[in-house]
């Protein structure tokens, strides 16, 4: 299955959240061998963004970059932004492919657990909800 970075951005962390949840084994470990199959990627594209904000953010005193409270990162001027973004968007529309079965879960699956439209909608195409 080809997924892009950002549909990864989406999924992973909806997996950290379902896998809390208790299932049956196949169930069960189907959702973490997709975690697993998942971490590697999600790691890389974190040391790659972290990489990228190393690059053009602006930096503090101690040459740290500087990032707001809300998590924006701040530029020392618009050109470096621009590169930021383009060079971290062209990484988010990367397919990358994994090797992964489509996972069927149903009411019965999630144990009574309560499941958000949210949650449901980061996972669609690679979990099927019946």
């Amino acid at each position: 299955m080809k997924i892009t970075y950002e549909k990864l951005l989406n999924v992973y962390p909806s997996l950290l959240e379902l896998k809390k949840f208790k299932m049956e084994y196949s169930k069960a470990k189907a959702i973490f061998n997709l975690y697993k199959k998942l971490e590697n990627e999600f790691e890389f594209y974190r040391e790659t963004e972290e990489k990228l904000v190393n690059t053009y953010a602006h930096k503090d005193p101690n040459g740290k970059p500087m990032i707001k409270a809300n998590g924006q990162i701040v530029f020392a001027n618009k050109s470096e932004g621009d590169e930021y973004l383009k060079e971290i968007n062209d990484i988010r529309i990367k397919e990358i492919d994994i090797d992964i079965s489509e996972i069927k879960l149903c009411v019965i699956d999630l144990d009574n657990h309560m499941i958000s439209p949210e949650l449901i909608e980061s996972l669609e195409g690679i979990i099927v909800f019946d």
